[in-house]
């Protein structure tokens, strides 16, 4: 290549660069930023920030003592009805882009975790999709979008194939309620969605990005984990036993229930231990 072409190049790679910068400052910009949205409780909120962020900056503010129950009853409701779902009584049945609106009065600052029930209302292969607003705004930037993870179950047996190899089954969803409380899978925070609630009154917004139905929506403190010594004296008082030298050996091929359809059994030759 001659030089002339060369510092040509050159100069046309700095552009190339310099406007890959540009977007990239942009999206650095934008990433977290809203505008400031007026609260029912008349605080401000100016950014968003991720779900890591929010917690350490309420680490210090208790957890709530006692439990809000966000009765169907009580909610607004638009794009969503009241019905039996499953077996399930006074379930919140979300349509697409269906939403529920609750008030309610808290006593004192506090953080609370999100507990409810939850099924899809339809088959389907993502995850299901909530978003959930405090006095009109996302507190958190994940918070637009919360997964719950369907139930998957081996449709069939694995069987061997035509060359002896074994062939894994179909997956197949399950319809069936869960518990839990609301998580964060989008960020390098793994856990539980906390919210912090000043003392007064605050609406709570879900709204359902997939058709799914919701019951038994509850804000509550965190349960304290007991220590080993208190559970080993609690099995004591019960009378429970020491099991002893047994070996449980369980397949994970062979799992009964699965968060995902991409949970399946592989072929796996690295070491001559497994079965």
């Amino acid at each position: 290549m001659k030089e002339g072409s060369f510092m040509r190049g050159l100069k046309g790679l700095s552009l190339v660069s310099a406007a890959v910068i540009a977007v990239t400052a942009g999206f650095a910009q934008v990433k977290y930023s809203a505008e400031g949205v007026k609260t029912v409780n008349e605080s401000t909120v100016t950014e968003r920030v991720t779900l890591y962020d929010y917690i350490a900056l309420h680490k210090d503010a208790a957890y709530a003592n006692g439990n809000i129950s966000l009765s169907a009853n009580e909610a607004v409701l638009n794009g969503t009805q009241i019905k039996e779902v499953n077996g399930r009584q006074n379930a919140v049945l979300f349509d697409e882009n269906g939403s529920a609106i609750w008030r309610v009065q808290t006593e004192r600052d506090a953080k609370y975790l999100v507990n409810l029930s939850y099924i899809a209302a339809e088959n389907g292969t993502e995850d299901i999709d909530l978003s959930l607003n405090i006095d009109g705004a996302a507190p958190f930037y994940s918070a637009d979008h919360i997964s719950l993870k369907r139930i998957w179950k081996d449709d069939g047996e694995i069987k061997p194939g035509s060359n002896g190899n074994d062939i894994a089954p179909k997956q197949k969803e399950s319809l069936e309620w869960q518990n839990e409380n609301l998580k964060d899978y989008s960020t390098y925070y793994n856990g539980d969605i906390e919210l912090f609630l000043t003392a007064g009154t605050h609406e709570i917004k879900i709204t359902a990005g997939s058709p799914a139905a919701l019951a038994d929506i509850t804000l509550t403190g965190k349960k304290e984990i007991s220590s080993y010594d208190t559970v080993e004296k609690e099995y004591e008082r019960n009378g429970y036993k020491p099991a002893g030298d047994i070996n449980l050996k369980t397949q994970a091929e062979t799992a009964s229930r699965k968060s995902d359809s991409t949970l399946i059994p592989v072929y796996d030759s690295v070491s001559s231990a497994t079965d």
